[in-house]
């Protein structure tokens, strides 16, 4: 599949400087499907690796198509009554993290007090903060997810910088909430 696309993009092997995979928080079968393709092409490309956050990517997409948004609330369902949050403030040249990555509970309704109409509620798990974010009157785009374009842009400018990792530390980020994922060993 990975030939056939760079096939029909007319890119050879040789033409890729790294590989970036969405990280995660998410999908637990999804993320380590991610994280074991850009490990996979990592190894057999010798190219290294950049880990984007799932988040992340959601928020660069939402500021792409709501570019007046001076904030993002990215959220994206989780279990049920689980929610995976992280608030990002927009400003010169991108944005900044003003909450960092975490797992909202059934009682966590609570959006972090940056968050105004000014802003955006992006994601599935939007619904998670329903209430407060009518209060505040932000804006909410619901149907927006992680997509491939969000993951492309960060991983670009992080690759500009320097920040990848090899094949072995490309691993995914799994957040804890009121059901942890546990190796069987612990």
């Amino acid at each position: 599949m990975v030939d056939a696309l760079l096939s029909a993009a007319g890119v050879g092997r040789e033409a890729l400087d790294a590989v970036a995979f969405g990280r995660g928080p998410g999908s637990f079968t999804g993320v380590r499907i991610a994280a074991g393709v850009a490990q996979g092409i990592s190894l057999g490309l010798s190219i290294p690796v950049v880990p984007v956050s799932s988040l992340a990517a959601l928020a660069c997409e939402t500021i792409a198509l709501h570019p007046d948004a001076e904030g993002v609330l990215a959220t994206i369902r989780s279990r049920p009554n689980e929610t995976y949050v992280a608030a990002y403030r927009v400003v010169a040249g991108g944005w900044e993290t003003v909450a960092a990555e975490a797992v909202a509970v059934a009682a966590d309704r609570d959006v972090p007090a940056c968050v105004d109409s000014t802003w955006c509620a992006a994601g599935d798990g939007a619904d998670h903060f329903a209430a407060q974010l009518v209060l505040l009157g932000c804006r909410v785009d619901a149907a927006l997810l992680p997509s491939a374009r969000g993951v492309l842009a960060l991983a670009l400018s992080a690759l500009s910088r320097g920040e990848t990792v090899t094949a072995a530390q490309a691993l995914p980020v799994y957040l804890q909430g009121t059901q942890p994922w546990r190796k069987l060993a612990d």
